[in-house]
């Protein structure tokens, strides 16, 4: 399968990738891209920045800059691409205030859960996932969903990155997004960035896969009809249709996955 779109894309303004919006829609349609999506890490207010460090643009540089870059490149490149505007952000009882308004600004939002509160203390899905935290991460992560402000969950198994043998708590996990995600009409993404980093984790079976996208996660998807999406979480230009977008199409195919290269908006 030819990949003609992606909606998940970081640009310099994270501080943990590089380029611009122009960068990314230039080689998207020297690509012969149809949408590109730019994506990149939502920004967060000053009570969540005095409760953990994060890596990512400010809400003045996304009001002056990234919203801008947006409506200029836009119009810009109108007969030659669709470029959409939109966030990867978590979902913070913080931040609720702030969803409404990026929705009226942009496209569509990702979540992309890589923070959870526990025990009133904010921590990284990166470290140290416990039953306990994985219950909580989809506890906040179909909270999310019901909120109805998010079109696409990134990486929906991410928790296995600090958890790596598959057990009865990531079965749970995974039944209850799937569920959640039927519901709510959320689209399940396969990150192709998991493929890029290839960190290992374990399956039921104590073969090796990929901490995401893992394999007993998406044997699970792939019995239901939800629509899926393979997204680069492209963090340079040399992301978008490389090897590893090649891997996650392959991998999406071979478990006979509902693919869309398209989202409705």
């Amino acid at each position: 399968m030819k990949p003609i779109s992606n909606y998940h894309t970081h640009i310099y303004l994270c501080k943990h990738a590089t380029g611009t919006v122009r960068d990314y829609v230039e080689k998207a349609i020297s690509l012969d891209y149809q949408v590109i999506g730019i994506s990149d890490h939502g920004p967060i207010n000053e009570e969540l920045k005095k409760q953990f460090y994060t890596r990512r643009m400010d809400m003045k540089e996304y009001q002056n800059i990234y919203l801008k870059d947006l409506v200029q490149l836009k119009e810009e490149y109108r007969d030659k691409i669709t470029l959409l505007g939109a966030l990867e952000i978590e979902f913070f009882d913080e931040m609720v205030t702030h969803y409404p308004k990026f929705i009226n600004e942009l496209d569509y939002l990702i979540l992309g859960q890589h923070y959870l509160k526990v025990d009133g203390k904010y921590t990284s899905v990166y470290r140290g996932m416990t039953p306990k935290n994985i219950k909580i991460y989809t506890d906040t992560v179909l909270k999310a969903f019901a909120s109805g402000y998010f079109k696409i969950l990134a990486h929906p198994e991410i928790f296995t990155m600090s958890y790596p043998k598959w057990d009865e708590h990531c079965e749970q996990a995974t039944q209850r997004i799937i569920e959640g995600a039927k519901k709510y009409n959320i689209i399940l993404e396969v990150n192709a960035n998991g493929m890029r980093l290839n960190r290992a984790a374990l399956t039921k079976d104590n073969k090796f896969t990929n901490s995401y996208p893992h394999l007993n996660f998406w044997q699970s998807v792939a019995k239901t009809d939800l629509p899926v999406i393979v997204n680069d979480d492209a963090h340079a230009v040399e992301h978008l249709c490389d090897q590893a977008t090649f891997r996650a199409y392959d991998f999406a195919r071979e478990l006979g996955l509902n693919i869309i290269q398209k989202i409705q908006l």
